[in-house]
């Protein structure tokens, strides 16, 4: 099997699905290497979606294996793939653009070069956006865990306060000074207070690191909002083509009806001069 075919399958076979457009057998060169650029970007962008997904599966084996508390070991290690996440998704949107401009420069939008990269680019888009909310949701879930933790544990020393009360205090982000103004007795209280404390800063985290993923969830709908602008104006180029050829092919068959009036007119005109001169011929013999 030559090279050519090979890649033609491989460009086929690119993510949850295959392209049914045929280029041919006998592509040329500059297809070639148009189906090879089209792969490698495909594959640069695959590999950073799938980083993004691995680094939600180990969080979540991390969060899952310690529901109480993270030691500082463990923490560093959620900040280093989160900030591996939010590299790899920077990663893929300025891919993603670049494909983006790529599929605007393509002229002819009926191609089987535009329609393989726009399919192409779609299914990237939505693989890149599913990651995003997996790792949006995992956030979000380990995050009310964590708050869920957190308030019990401020419940221990701060017995008359409700669910309410402790929610707000979370909320405002100003737990210091609640740890600071309570009377510490004891050892086993400032092993309380310090557990809150470091609870409250691996909450924290989570939040931001949350309102990260969202800040690029806004950039991919921006992103979204944009293509869609390119598909409508490609359907409204589509939507005029059509038209026109519905005029064209209405004006025709005007034309047809009009010719087929015509020759019926000029068969009788023909048939009625026959008769005429065979009368007159046979005036003539009498």
């Amino acid at each position: 099997m030559s090279p050519t075919k090979d890649r033609l399958n491989d460009l086929k076979k690119i993510q949850n699905g295959e392209v049914s457009v045929l280029l041919g057998v006998g592509a040329s060169d500059k297809q070639t290497t148009d189906i090879n650029t089209t792969l490698t970007r495909v594959d640069k962008i695959r590999e950073n979606i799938e980083i993004i997904r691995h680094n939600t599966l180990v969080s979540d084996s991390i969060f899952q294996s310690n529901s109480f508390k993270l030691t500082a070991e463990l923490q560093d290690q959620i900040d280093s793939l989160f900030q591996s996440t939010t590299t790899a998704s920077y990663k893929i949107n300025k891919q993603l653009k670049e494909f983006e401009n790529e599929l605007d420069k393509i002229k002819e939008k009926s191609s089987a070069k535009y329609r393989i990269n726009q399919t192409q680019y779609n299914t990237l888009k939505g693989n890149f956006r599913k990651a995003l909310a997996e790792s949006s949701s995992s956030l979000e879930i380990h995050r009310n865990n964590r708050k869920n933790v957190l308030k019990k544990c401020l419940k221990l020393v701060h017995e008359e306060a409700d669910d309410e009360q402790l929610e707000a205090l979370l909320d405002s982000n100003k737990l210091d000074v609640f740890t600071e103004n309570h009377l510490v007795t004891t050892e086993e209280a400032r092993r309380q207070l310090h557990d809150i404390e470091e609870r409250h800063e691996e909450l924290l985290k989570i939040e931001k690191n949350l309102e990260e993923v969202m800040g690029l969830f806004v950039t991919i709908a921006t992103l979204v909002d944009q293509q869609q602008e390119l598909v409508d104006r490609v359907e409204f180029h589509a939507s005029s083509a059509t038209d026109y050829v519905e005029q064209g092919t209405h004006q025709l068959e005007k034309t047809i009806r009009s010719k087929k009036k015509w020759n019926k007119r000029k068969f009788y005109f023909i048939i009625a001069i026959i008769i005429l001169l065979l009368i007159i011929i046979i005036i003539l013999c009498l």
